[in-house]
């Protein structure tokens, strides 16, 4: 019988290799992806930060993993950030039920859930 954490322990993998930091109340997103070799594309779809919905593709390109906006449905900044695999407890909490969504407003801790 599968374990609730073993199955959103693939959200904690994609918030990870995808460095995805959520702000819905400054309408941003923040990505910091790098994707290993053994994953050279992905795209997620139907991504919600506040009232906004996008879906973002990632892939690499020799050792640089880049991202791409294909669509935007609200107001949202999608923008590259280095660093925030080094921000401890900075990050926004996301989570899967069809969609992600930003908990930080919720006073979560910083992780999936």
């Amino acid at each position: 019988m599968p374990q609730a954490w073993a199955a959103g322990s693939v959200f904690h993998l994609l918030q990870a290799i995808l460095g995805l930091d959520a702000d819905a109340h400054k309408k941003s997103l923040y990505v910091d992806p790098e994707l290993p070799r053994l994953l050279p594309d992905i795209t997620l779809h139907n991504l919600r930060v506040g009232e906004s919905t996008i879906p973002l593709r990632f892939w690499r390109v020799n050792k640089e993993t880049r991202h791409e906006v294909l669509a935007l449905e609200g107001d949202l900044l999608v923008q590259r950030r280095s660093g925030l695999r080094n921000l401890p407890n900075e990050r926004a909490q996301l989570t899967y039920n069809g969609r992600f969504q930003d908990h930080r407003e919720r006073g979560l801790a910083s992780g999936l859930v």
